[in-house]
């Protein structure tokens, strides 16, 4: 039986797949110290182990619900090339490495026991004029791609914390505050490039089954990706920002009337709405 399968569809599955898969998972064996100092000479003494000074604030996580599972060693690569030797190096040694490139991941999935692959050293971006495209690597961060756009005068749909990286943004689909006229991150990637596990680079292009299935919740199932190519717009000749605070007890009268207010607003219009929790000046005192 050959049954139709949409994209999203796709990508639900599989995301509910490596979540299980993750939950599976067994404890990563100890590596013996002789294949740490392969790995380091491999890149050219780019690893950190937890006796390295720098160790403790590259290991850790941005959420720090995940600060004890930290990895037993830290390769910090620079290029695609690199990222092939730790995974070929990573299986060789039977552990399973895990990437990271802001460390942001709400589930904890940029934390291992194991290898610890971090991106941060790539952080390369192009833009090129005739095709209007913008690619970057995978270890850019927001603030990066805000601060490369704004020197040429481009925009696109980017995340809302500067210290996000590419990667995780990308691949879990890419929410930004010009989502609402420019749709989602991803839906403007035209190409990528990633590793195999098989430690092969390969490229997926427009109408590849890899950019298919690659973007927007995947999650890097696929294999490492190393760099996003994606559409990007001339930015507009006026914008407008506006920041407003609601410091009323109860919030519910705010939002009960701004709501339906956003959805009448011209899909240009872009927002973020934080309610925070009120601080008891008196914690002896009852709220």
């Amino acid at each position: 039986m050959t049954v139709a399968l949409r994209r999203r569809t796709f990508l639900v599955g599989l995301g509910s797949f490596a979540a299980y898969s993750n939950a599976l998972a067994a404890p990563e064996p100890t590596i013996p110290e002789r294949q740490w100092e392969l790995l380091k000479r491999m890149l050219n003494g780019n690893v950190l182990r937890p006796n390295d000074d720098a160790y403790l604030k590259a290991a850790l996580p941005d959420n720090l619900r995940y600060k004890d599972n930290l990895p037993q060693g830290i390769a910090q690569v620079s290029d695609a090339n690199q990222v092939a030797q730790c995974i070929a190096w990573a299986r060789s040694n039977n552990v399973h490495p895990i990437m990271r490139a802001g460390g942001h991941s709400y589930a904890g999935y940029s934390t291992t026991r194991g290898l610890l692959i971090d991106l941060k050293k790539m952080r390369k971006a192009s833009y090129s004029k005739q095709n209007q495209t913008v690619t970057i690597d995978s270890g850019v961060l927001n603030q990066d791609v805000y601060d490369f756009l704004s020197a040429n005068d481009l925009f696109m749909t980017h995340g809302r914390c500067p210290y996000v990286g590419a990667a995780g943004f990308l691949l879990g689909g890419g929410i930004g505050f010009s989502m609402r006229n420019l749709g989602i991150s991803s839906d403007a990637m035209t190409g990528t490039d990633l590793v195999r596990t098989d430690g092969k680079l390969i490229s997926g292009g427009a109408g590849s089954d890899l950019l298919w299935a690659t973007r927007g919740g995947g999650g890097g199932s696929f294999g490492v990706s190393t760099s996003f190519t994606l559409k990007v717009e001339q930015a507009p000749a006026k914008a407008a920002v506006f920041v407003l605070y609601w410091t009323k007890p109860d919030p519910k009268e705010l939002l009960g009337r701004m709501m339906p207010l956003f959805e009448s607003m011209p899909k240009e219009f872009g927002s973020k709405i934080n309610v925070f929790a009120r601080r008891n000046p008196d914690p002896s005192k009852p709220k």
